[in-house]
């Protein structure tokens, strides 16, 4: 019976100095990974291939693989511009274009990858259009502009914009007909509706307008009650503006309800200002 207790007890002694004496499976995949045996391959940059050469907003570029390790590198060629790290995150840069009076096509934002064990990939570049952009204060905004609409209707005529407080617009058409919208008013026309008084604001729409990055949001909205029915609608959009001509673009659609899926008629708007 000792002859068996201590028979044991060296079989037990040997395993704990054998797994003593072994490294973590883990530790051991990590020592023997040959980080330079690594090929890297950026597929592609996210981010906008169009926008305002502003000078006062950034954009946000991107390489979708988020290798272990890497570090990127960015330039950008074509036109000037800031590039800055986003903080914690080494695979993404927020990128400030210069300022420019006209519109620049083709500018590369370019990356490149680099492992751990130090392998470049090949360079990466997406293409980026610039549209030519002069800043333009909120006051600017306030008056009456010219429009022209196009898409599902067409119509054309003056619209006033006021201040509707926080930073936002009413657009307001300017006409003797009470209850019509500023965008597609003819479809209501057509149909012999009018927005009344105490919903919404009768028909007129909310917009916002970035100051710095020259786009306009028209957030989902509850758009009115018309009459005869009564039927209510709601709108969204977006858009944006430069202040070279003082012209402002707008994309839109009519909603049923607030899940904002439908965009019924589709329509461009370009404004200027009077």
């Amino acid at each position: 019976m000792r002859k068996n207790i201590f028979f044991a007890l060296a079989i037990f002694t040997v395993v704990s100095m054998f797994h003593s004496c072994t490294t973590p499976p883990i530790e051991a995949a990590q020592e023997a990974y040959d980080y330079n045996a690594i090929i890297p391959k950026i597929f592609a940059i996210n981010g906008p291939s169009q926008t305002a050469a502003s000078g006062l907003a950034p954009v946000t570029y991107s390489i979708p693989t988020k290798r272990g390790g890497s570090t990127t590198a960015w330039t950008v060629t074509g036109h000037g511009a800031t590039v800055t790290p986003v903080e914690g995150d080494a695979f993404s840069v927020d990128v400030m274009f210069a300022q420019s009076d006209v519109d620049i096509d083709a500018v590369q934002v370019t990356c490149v990858e680099t492992t751990m064990g130090g392998v470049s990939s090949d360079p990466k570049s997406i293409s980026v259009d610039l549209k030519k952009f002069k800043p333009m204060t909120f006051a600017q905004f306030l008056g009456d502009w010219s429009y022209v609409e196009t898409g599902s209707g067409e119509s054309a005529g003056t619209i006033t914009i006021s201040d509707a407080g926080g930073g936002k617009l009413t657009l307001e058409l300017v006409t003797d007909e009470v209850g019509l919208p500023p965008v597609m008013s003819w479809i209501f026309i057509g149909w012999g509706e009018a927005f009344q008084p105490g919903f919404a604001d009768q028909g007129n729409i909310i917009i916002e307008p970035n100051l710095n990055s020259g786009g306009v949001t028209i957030p989902g909205q509850y758009w009115g009650q018309t009459l005869p029915g009564p039927y209510d609608y709601w709108i969204h959009g977006s858009g944006n503006w430069e202040g070279i001509n003082q012209t402002m673009t707008l994309s839109y659609g009519m909603d049923w309800d607030d899940g904002y899926g439908d965009s019924y008629k589709p329509c461009t708007m370009v404004l200027t200002k009077l």
